[in-house]
């Protein structure tokens, strides 16, 4: 095929469309854009017809961002804009729960909070992997709200309160009232929960003999007064204050329930109260929190953790796994609401282990309910107020107070109340008489210690008479 070209000339055949010859169409005119106007007007419709237009003053919103003075930095609703942005593509991500609410609703302050827990989960993106959810105290309570948690993207995730404390008690006289002299209260109300506990020996690293479950009446610089209205707590103890709370409106969902496997699910200093359900189910790791009148919480796969806690049950057992489900419980309490309830069940071939707790109105301080079951407790009471200390397969107590009414019971397959290797004890050779021996006490149904010489006091001689000579044999 013949390539062909042509070209635009003038009338004495110079080329059309170059700087010193520019091509000129005469004729009418089109009604794209009309002649005139000034800088910055721009062009706009006159009326509905078509292509009447004309120049004009900008009016109304303007995506233009003005004038710009002083650094970066002082610019502040630019900032707050790419900051919410920035946070929706970070593998770290803080939202806000707020249920009182009346912001953007984008998570991204307590003002702009989402209203709901669920709302907050459900906006968590893929990127997202370690996220931190801030839930405010709110007005209600989050009355009757229910939680699903199902994000496999999600590597750990903290629901924590917007304030709580946890530290050790002053010196103090008055009962019920909190002394902190270091303390910041300011930011709690008359009506905040408070769990206090006391420990036997170093707060901390020791067994927790003695608590109160109480809530604030009164709020001063560097103390709290509680509606406890007869224990102190003073030097010995530690207090736990919880603002935010999830209340369940004695429902019969489950509060908190994680779907993802393995996913550990953090909940910080918060309250999940008044539920017909357990009030965490998968993976938990209960920190600093009160859970009160609830059934307890749930772990179904992996381990889950409970540390500076206070779980108050009114259905089967505080703690309970599933499965190979496992806990591991420190400087916490486990407390009975109603009767029959267990501080700490393994109902099948998971493990449990506590260490620095205190065990308190159960009917089963711990229970180990199949032969593959393992539970380990050390350094912890269970106070006389238990039915049975410890009750089933394979549980071993050491370095605790065992004080239930019946301490061990059906103890089989391994189990045993203290794990001590008699053969690797140092061998003593003279018998003295304030040597110690471990005995059960009935009129206190406590173990207690005795002396070597008050034990064989009791011991009457039977076997050879009195009297006799010398030469005589018996």
């Amino acid at each position: 095929m013949t390539e062909m070209k042509a070209r635009l000339v003038d009338k004495d055949g110079n080329p059309l469309g170059t700087a010193a010859n520019p091509l000129k169409i005469s004729g009418d005119v089109g009604g794209g854009v009309p002649d005139g106007g000034t800088t910055g007007q721009v062009l706009q419709k006159k009326t509905d017809a078509d292509q009447d237009t004309e120049w004009g003053d900008v009016s109304g919103s303007s995506t233009a961002w003005g004038s710009i003075t002083g650094t970066l930095s002082d610019q502040t609703d630019l900032g707050n804009v790419l900051d919410g942005k920035a946070t929706r593509t970070d593998s770290d991500l803080t939202l806000y729960v707020y249920e009182d609410a009346t912001g953007t609703g984008d998570g991204s302050s307590k003002a702009n909070g989402f209203t709901t827990l669920q709302a907050a989960i459900d906006a968590i993106p893929d990127v997202a992997q370690n996220i931190t959810i801030i839930v405010c105290k709110g007005s209600t309570n989050y009355l009757g709200q229910t939680t699903t948690i199902q994000k496999a993207s999600v590597k750990s995730l903290t629901i924590q309160g917007e304030f709580y404390a946890y530290e050790a008690c002053d010196a103090n006289a008055v009962a019920g009232k909190v002394v902190d002299a270091d303390a910041d209260f300011s930011n709690f109300a008359v009506g905040d929960r408070v769990v206090c506990t006391h420990y036997s020996g170093t707060v901390g690293s020791s067994s927790i003999d003695d608590y109160f479950y109480a809530t604030i009446t009164e709020v001063g610089e560097g103390y709290v007064q509680t509606s406890e209205e007869t224990k102190v707590p003073t030097t010995g103890w530690r207090y736990l204050i919880n603002q935010t709370v999830f209340d369940g409106n004695n429902g019969s969902d489950i509060v908190i329930n994680i779907i993802t496997p393995d996913l550990l699910t953090q909940t910080l200093g918060l309250s999940i109260i008044n539920v017909n359900a357990r009030a965490i189910v998968g993976r938990p790791d209960v920190y600093r929190s009160i859970i009160y009148n609830v059934q307890g919480v749930y772990s179904n796969s992996g381990e889950g953790y409970i540390y500076d806690s206070a779980i108050f049950s009114s259905y089967v057992a505080c703690a309970i796994t599933s499965g190979a489900g496992c806990f591991s419980a420190s400087r916490s309490i486990f407390v009975q609401m109603s009767t029959t309830i267990d501080g700490v069940r393994s109902a099948s071939h998971g493990s449990i282990s506590c260490a620095y707790c205190g065990f308190f109105g159960l009917y089963k301080g711990a229970w180990g309910a199949t032969s593959r079951s393992n539970i380990d407790i050390s350094y912890s009471y269970i106070d006389s107020t238990c039915t049975y200390g410890v009750y089933g397969y394979n549980i071993t107590l050491s370095n605790c107070t065992n004080n239930a009414t019946i301490p061990v019971y059906n103890l089989t397959s391994g189990g045993r109340v203290a794990d001590v290797d008699i053969h690797a004890a140092t061998e003593e050779l003279a018998i003295a008489d304030n040597d110690e021996i471990l005995i059960y006490d009935t009129s206190a149904s406590a173990n207690r210690r005795m002396t070597r010489s008050n034990f064989l006091s009791g011991v009457v001689g039977g076997g050879v008479p009195d009297g006799g000579t010398t030469g005589q044999v018996l």
